[in-house]
């Protein structure tokens, strides 16, 4: 893989990371 696209799939798993965490903090709130 080249360098352009790993960037590319570091930015898109990092976006959906981010995501995913705000989401998980946002479930945790609500039941604990």
């Amino acid at each position: 893989m080249d360098k352009d696209t790993k960037q590319m799939f570091d930015l898109i798993i990092g976006k959906l990371d981010t995501m995913d965490s705000r989401l998980y903090k946002n479930i945790e709130n609500k039941y604990h």
